[in-house]
């Protein structure tokens, strides 16, 4: 396996986005170079930038884990990218339903006469090409006569 070569300004803007989030902006140099030198490692390891943000703002926001350095990511970061994809899906159908029953709801109109209801399912028949199934309908009544 070769490694990816990491960017070093994406790593700076990793480091710099935890530390902002974790700390009140105060650390030493050994912390910074620790933090950056993780970042680098998650950069070469194939994640994105964008990725690892994620993953911190779901830990810190969504997850509430008190991380005090960047390496516990790398233990974690693969469940926590499958874990946010899933709730993106989950958000989507939520989304689609809310649509669909928008839509619905629309579509859907009382019947108010019985007439209406006959001339909607003769207009339903003739989209869909369906014949009666004792062909056209007879003009007198069987039951008349008695």
């Amino acid at each position: 396996m070769t490694a990816v070569k990491a960017d070093g300004t994406a790593a700076k803007d990793i480091a710099s986005y935890f530390i902002d989030l974790t700390t009140d902006g105060r650390v030493t140099s050994k912390v910074w170079s620790r933090t950056i030198t993780n970042a680098k490692y998650l950069l070469s390891c194939g994640y994105t930038k964008d990725e690892i943000i994620n993953v911190i703002d779901y830990l810190l926001n969504i997850k509430h884990v008190n991380m005090f350095s960047l390496g516990y990511l790398n233990s974690c970061i693969g469940n926590a990218l499958k874990e946010i994809k899933r709730l993106e899906d989950k958000e989507k159908t939520e989304q689609v339903k809310k649509e669909l029953t928008s839509s619905n709801v629309l579509h859907q109109i009382e019947v108010t006469d019985d007439n209406e209801s006959k001339e909607r399912n003769r207009e339903k028949l003739s989209r869909l090409g369906v014949q009666p199934r004792f062909g056209e309908e007879l003009t007198f009544d069987l039951f008349e006569g008695q």
